[in-house]
């Protein structure tokens, strides 16, 4: 025999191996497939995109401030937010947004204002798929007593203005 080769006295495995190999794969499945399941990733992304729509959909409303000086009215826009069309004016010589978003699942984002003629604050809320923690998602969690009716951890939203929160809170969402 030479230095490099090497005789098993035995050939195959034995059950106890075989169950160890198994028992350890099943263990490195379960935590691969915890941090990163599937379902759970495609809610965030999900999520991600909303906040990204109504974040598209304040810097249009903030343009469209700088042109009027106000905001649109409460049932004009959420009107505009149900089309999933084009918000524009002047026979479409003023552009606003292109496509209003209307979100992964093609639910329309909920828009809030002064109720007055001529909304001075606005805020675009959208229902999140699962609860979150981070209070940055809206700026309303901070301040509970200023939220709508129905509002929770489930909404995200964007603000512009100074939300009058003795209005918004008597509303729901």
């Amino acid at each position: 025999m030479g230095v490099f080769t090497t005789k098993f006295s035995r050939e195959g495995v034995t059950l106890v191996e075989l169950v160890v190999v198994v028992a350890i794969l099943a263990v490195l499945v379960s935590v691969v497939s915890f941090a990163f399941n599937p379902l759970t990733q495609i809610e965030k992304a999900r999520n991600a995109q909303r906040q990204s729509d109504i974040r598209e959909i304040r810097n249009a409303l903030e343009t469209y401030y700088q042109d009027k000086n106000c905001f649109p009215k409460e049932d004009d826009f959420s009107a505009i937010l149900a089309s999933n069309g084009e918000w524009s004016e002047n026979d479409g010589r003023t552009v606003y947004l292109k496509s209003v978003p209307a979100g992964p699942d093609n639910s329309a984002y909920i828009y809030k204002a002064a109720s007055n003629d001529c909304p001075q604050w606005a805020v675009v809320f959208a229902k999140l798929s699962v609860m979150s923690e981070d209070k940055n998602i809206c700026s309303l969690s901070y301040n509970p007593t200023c939220a709508p009716q129905g509002f929770d951890g489930t909404w995200a939203c964007v603000t512009l203005g100074s939300p009058d929160c003795q209005d918004l809170s008597t509303r729901n969402l």
